[in-house]
């Protein structure tokens, strides 16, 4: 799938179940959560809520709340 089919194809998502788009991508790269977004979710929690996030990712709230604990803990540490 070329760079335009991807964007139709998470465009088309967003339209038939409302989601946000990050979700749309993430579910299109079908991938595991990375260390760059839990960044991401450290920043987005400065304006959603663990359920708000972990919905983008398609986790939980909790394993959400860990992940942003354990980066912001490693951030201080270092």
């Amino acid at each position: 799938m070329n760079g335009l089919e991807y964007n139709y194809c998470a465009l088309a998502i967003c339209i038939l179940t409302e989601w946000p788009p990050e979700k749309c991508f993430f579910k299109l790269d079908n991938r595991k959560i990375t260390s760059d977004d839990v960044k991401i979710m450290a920043r987005l929690k400065e304006t959603m809520t663990y359920k708000q996030i972990a919905e983008i990712y398609g986790t939980n709230a909790s394993a959400v709340q860990k992940r942003i604990s354990r980066y912001l803990k490693k951030k201080v540490a270092v």
